[in-house]
């Protein structure tokens, strides 16, 4: 586990560092409005990808290690004609919707149709990301994250400085660029075996009582993490948008850690889980402690790095987006743990009552951002935002731990007795 944290630690640290690099570019020629236009077309894309997708690849994960590969094969079969059904529905429901509404958010109607694909061929590369993390292939998953994120940001520079396409340029980018890497996803999974299509009521059947309740799971999740900015247009307008997007970019440079660390983690648990014994339970709490410690400290130092860089690297024009970086990366650092508690549900099956959990937290979190943001300005958003991910990791904690019971208070135990 450790061997592959790092490998994921440093690939997204240089998957990572490619949008910070490309910041003063973009802040040079995107004016705040546009940036806060970009910024509402990506959570429009957020709130639509789990919705489309049902969060399907959870299925993956949860098999993987339980069946045979040809069966791994057959499933992932059944999510892409699934996938591909909920597109299709999707992109009718969004061309009525559009037909009596026209644009929104200021984002041109072709925009807002194309979501729906966007979601579809996202998540045609996150079932391939998905089997290269559990068979432990980080070098090739970092190889793939990397790929695809070059690959966009040269389309969408080359665009944007040659072009007056404005954020539309990053939108056409990233489009460009998931497509593409789909297209390879497909191949990768067919040549490696690992993508078979053979229709099967039951397995679709599975899919569908798994991932149904995932979605106002991941709706609500997607509300606490992106809700902040549609209050803040609403409430201050698009330039503050873009300079609290910047702020939070900054902040949410945490999850370069918590992301890379839960890619390695998830793999791990789900072994350990398959195999338990009260030894394996406490060793598992002991290193979420671990855990927890070091990524909460770890985020403090890296917010005050991160005003400095802001300062320094930034045009003065952003200069107030600095304000966010610490309220944020508190955040980062929570949702980091709330992640490590989640593979317990999905193990045991039951992922019908995180719906109900994060739906609650969702509705506390837009009644924060109002209440917040009145007061407080638009640092209130990044305040609700950090209010609402404690409130979901100690719900998460206390759900996991009635469904799959750990030693959470004996762990010490396992350190005396077995070394």
């Amino acid at each position: 586990m450790i061997k592959s944290f790092a490998i994921y630690t440093v690939a997204g640290a240089l998957n990572k560092m490619i949008p910070l690099l490309v910041l003063p570019v973009l802040t040079k020629y995107l004016a705040p409005v546009e940036f806060g236009i970009w910024s509402i077309y990506q959570v429009l894309l957020t709130f639509v990808t789990p919705v489309v997708g049902m969060n399907s690849q959870a299925n993956i994960t949860r098999k993987i290690f339980k069946i045979p590969q040809p069966e791994t094969a057959k499933l992932i079969g059944n999510l892409m004609a699934i996938l591909s059904a909920m597109c299709c529905l999707f992109l009718l429901f969004f061309s009525i919707i559009l037909f009596f509404t026209g644009d929104l958010f200021d984002i041109p109607k072709h925009w807002l149709q194309a979501l729906p694909v966007f979601s579809f061929v996202t998540m045609v590369n996150q079932f391939n990301l998905t089997v290269l993390r559990n068979k432990d292939n980080p070098k090739l998953y970092g190889a793939y994250e990397i790929g695809v994120t070059v690959f966009n940001f040269a389309i969408s520079l080359s665009l944007l400085l040659s072009t007056d396409f404005g954020w539309q340029s990053m939108a056409l980018g990233r489009l460009l660029a998931s497509f593409t890497f789909a297209t390879v996803s497909l191949l990768h999974l067919k040549i490696t075996g690992f993508f078979v299509f053979d229709f099967s009521y039951r397995v679709t059947k599975e899919v569908f009582c798994i991932s149904l309740p995932l979605i106002p799971h991941a709706v609500g999740g997607i509300v606490i993490q992106l809700s902040d900015r549609l209050f803040i247009d609403s409430m201050y307008g698009k330039s503050h948008v873009g300079l609290y997007t910047i702020g939070y970019t900054f902040g949410s440079a945490l999850l370069l850690l918590t992301d890379s660390f839960n890619k390695a983690w998830s793999p791990w648990l789900y072994r350990q889980l398959a195999a338990i014994d009260e030894f394996r339970r406490r060793k598992i709490i002991r290193f979420t402690y671990l855990y927890a410690l070091f990524v909460f400290g770890f985020s403090i130092a890296f917010s005050i790095a991160a005003r400095y860089a802001i300062d320094i690297f930034l045009d003065p024009v952003y200069g107030e987006s600095k304000v966010f970086v610490l309220w944020v990366s508190m955040a980062m650092a929570v949702q980091g743990m709330y992640f490590m508690l989640f593979p317990y549900s999905v193990h045991v099956g039951k992922t019908q009552f995180l719906g109900i959990i994060t739906g609650v937290t969702a509705v506390i979190n837009l009644i924060g951002n109002y209440v917040l943001i009145k007061l407080n300005g638009p640092i209130g958003a990044a305040q609700s935002t950090l209010i609402s991910y404690v409130v979901l990791f100690l719900t998460i904690w206390w759900y996991s731990n009635r469904i799959y019971p750990m030693p959470w208070f004996r762990f010490r135990a396992a350190a005396t007795t077995h070394g």
